[in-house]
């Protein structure tokens, strides 16, 4: 799984001739954002649910596509490092869970887990957990997957000015519009001030320079996917066992030291010498084995999950299958360089 680093999972030297246009790989993004942080990496609205409420594909659609295109297009276009790829993670998390689903304040109920601290009318250790999880699984996991299925593109903003606009423009309007709620409607104001706050600072951070490289070589393949598996494990054990075996302050210090640790991690391993595509593809593919395990629970896969989380793995087979076929890397400078000569759509 690639982190939140300005170095794209696979980027390629300047080619001879101009790229393919842009507009498979932003609708690809918004399907893959759509479905991977909501259905596959949560079971929060399952096939079945989208089917038997329609309003809710094109919705999800909307909040994750729009700000997973819109992530991608700022780190590009400022060449934007770690610290923005964080801040602006907890800010589309802010979105979501905060001004949308009001999750941040809900008191504890069967959709929250006991122990999250509800105190002054706000869950304080949901909030850190709800940002790894939107952080990892919302925003990063889908660019990455997006870059390494259209190396051509990757590293490069896919948009024009005017489409850079309208996913702005949409990101504050469902914002604004979500604010209009009477319920939890000063938590909301506060959450999308949240928002402007971070997302202005991680935009108008200094760009960086790529990340140096080690001398030390990635791990396995193998290593990988069942790292990303116990990552998984970690993530979820931290999200929903430990507040009901730990204080609320515990559980808060924990999640915060969990997310902590988890950013240090990948930032060490993607800084390898050889780490490429095939790694990062690696890493996801594992960081979906507990959900694809849970799937199989008979009430969860009536529920069209088990379907869809198989599906899920043959398409990042395929994928790992055609990055080891096309092994391109190459540094972020040698691709900024490049991608002055194109005019994104």
């Amino acid at each position: 799984m690639q982190t939140p680093a300005m170095e794209p999972a696979l980027v390629i030297a300047a080619p001879l001739v101009r790229p393919p246009r842009s507009r498979r790989a932003v609708l690809t993004l918004i399907i893959v954002a759509t479905f991977v942080g909501e259905t596959l990496g949560s079971f929060n609205t399952s096939p079945l649910a989208m089917l038997v409420n329609p309003a809710a594909l094109p919705f999800n659609a909307l909040i994750y596509g729009a700000a997973a295109i819109f992530i991608h297009e700022v780190v590009t276009r400022r060449r934007l490092g770690w610290a923005s790829w964080v801040l602006l993670g907890i800010a589309y998390s802010a979105l979501n869970e905060g001004v949308g689903a009001a999750q941040w304040f809900v008191p504890a109920v069967s959709t929250l887990p006991v122990g999250y601290g509800h105190a002054l009318g706000v869950n304080w250790s949901w909030l850190p957990a709800l940002a790894i999880f939107h952080t990892v699984y919302s925003m990063v996991i889908p660019i990455v997957f997006v870059e390494s299925c259209f190396p051509a593109w990757a590293g490069r903003p896919w948009l024009g000015r005017r489409g850079f606009i309208a996913v702005t423009t949409i990101l504050l309007g469902v914002g604004t519009l979500f604010c209009l709620i009477p319920l939890y409607q000063p938590g909301r104001l506060v959450a999308f001030a949240i928002v402007l706050a971070l997302g202005t600072v991680a935009v108008w951070l200094p760009a960086m320079p790529p990340p140096a490289r080690t001398v030390r070589v990635a791990p396995s393949l193998w290593r990988l996917r069942w790292a990303g598996f116990g990552l998984q494990v970690a993530l979820f054990a931290v999200l929903y066992l430990a507040p009901r075996l730990l204080p609320p302050v515990i559980t808060t210090v924990l999640v915060v030291a969990f997310g902590g640790w988890l950013i240090w991690r990948l930032r060490t391993w993607t800084t390898r010498a050889d780490w490429s595509s095939r790694q990062s593809v690696a890493l996801i593919t594992g960081a979906f084995g507990l959900t694809l395990l849970l799937s199989f629970i008979p009430p969860v896969f009536l529920t069209g999950e088990g379907l869809a989380e198989i599906a899920w793995f043959v398409v990042l087979l395929r994928l790992a299958a055609y990055v080891k076929k096309r092994p391109l890397a190459a540094t972020r400078d040698a691709v900024a360089a490049e991608s002055q000569q194109y005019a994104p759509v």
